[in-house]
């Protein structure tokens, strides 16, 4: 899946996790984000009795840096940017790499 956005310069980008590792990249003469990974909630079994008494599971969403997704995001001209592509198998047609989303990013006007 790829989604490519752009808006007016505004609110922040999507959100990211607090530990994920953001690398600052160059997007022909100008620098932006790349990071890797989502926000996740985690699989949560619930027992009988926690749903015979009518309780729902406490879900904590976590960011996870293997999820598969690819994030590159910049700003220029009062207009933020941001490129997305989620994809965890490289050997599958069509996945694309950091350099893959960079250049797709330096087309655009």
């Amino acid at each position: 899946q790829l989604l490519i956005s752009q808006r007016p310069q505004g609110p922040d980008f999507q959100k990211i996790g607090g530990e994920a590792l953001v690398e600052i990249v160059a997007i022909g003469d100008i620098s932006g984000e790349y990071v890797s990974g989502a926000w996740t909630i985690p699989e949560v079994k619930s027992s009988r009795d926690e749903i015979a008494k009518g309780q729902s599971p406490t879900l904590e969403i976590t960011w996870d840096p293997e999820a598969g997704v690819q994030i590159l995001r910049w700003q220029k001209d009062q207009l933020l940017f941001e490129i997305i592509f989620a994809g965890n198998n490289p050997e599958i047609s069509g996945y694309l790499t950091k350099p893959d989303l960079i250049a797709i990013a330096e087309t655009m006007h």
